[in-house]
């Protein structure tokens, strides 16, 4: 069985009858797209170990050059994924068999960091970039992924900001003054080209996050836009997201 990869005139055999209308480009007429990069959003719920798939395929099209640099815009099914730093003492529920989250999917994967969650009401931005080319570092690349996030945020009114020696975006909540993590980042680079990226809770249940020590930090929560107060629907955060992008690389 082959799949096309949406939006690609390209086909690479899978395992899986996907949804060929699950994703799209997206050409908003308020928004002037840079056309060499490729913008993928997923319109139904995906699985983490096809976009895995797809996400290893799309990096080596974009440093074989078949394929433009590409961002994919996505929400998971519920899944928690092992970095490569990650201790099994994260996880919490692991040795209780009677947990409700038990049945959930753990997968290791070839990212940096250690372990966190994808559900629905996540905003997922995976980006295949030949920072090689673009004469990027692997270190400015994560602060320019941390300013996406930043900006994307401050276009709405929520004040993101980094902490020294973490990896991720922050904010601190209205009512208590406490400094919660809302975005959390996770990258691989294989011959210059870029995998992964990062993860902005918009409603995501954040009960799921309580079951692991997220990206192995103790000392500060979790938190999502709909915690912090604000109601935004996928079309204007996806908006939000790109404008953000062009306006960091």
């Amino acid at each position: 069985m082959e799949h096309i990869v949406p939006g690609m005139n390209l086909t690479y055999p899978t395992n899986k009858q996907v949804d060929q209308t699950s994703a799209t480009f997206v050409n908003s007429p308020n928004l002037k797209l840079d056309t060499s990069i490729t913008w993928i959003i997923s319109k139904n719920m995906e699985y983490y170990q096809d976009t895995f798939e797809h996400m290893k395929f799309m990096q080596d099209l974009v440093h074989r050059k078949y394929q433009s640099e590409t961002v994919w815009i996505l929400e998971m099914d519920s899944v928690y994924t092992s970095g490569k730093m990650a201790s099994e003492a994260d996880i919490l529920f692991k040795d209780n068999p009677k947990s409700p989250y038990k049945d959930i999917p753990i997968i290791s994967t070839s990212r940096g960091g250690k372990v966190t969650y994808h559900g629905p009401g996540q905003r997922v931005c995976y980006i295949m970039m030949d920072i090689k080319k673009r004469n990027i570092d692997i270190k400015k690349y994560v602060w320019m992924l941390e300013e996406v996030v930043i900006r994307t945020l401050n276009n709405f009114c929520v004040r993101g900001f980094r902490k020294q020696g973490l990896r991720g975006v922050f904010v601190e909540m209205p009512e208590t003054g406490l400094h919660k993590k809302i975005a959390a980042l996770g990258v691989s680079v294989s011959h210059g080209v870029t995998m992964h990226g990062f993860a902005l809770n918009n409603t995501v249940d954040l009960n799921f996050f309580n079951q692991i020590i997220p990206c192995g930090i103790k000392e500060y929560g979790v938190t999502s836009l709909k915690d912090y107060g604000v109601n935004v629907n996928n079309d204007s955060l996806d908006l939000a997201i790109q404008t953000a992008f062009y306006s960091v690389f």
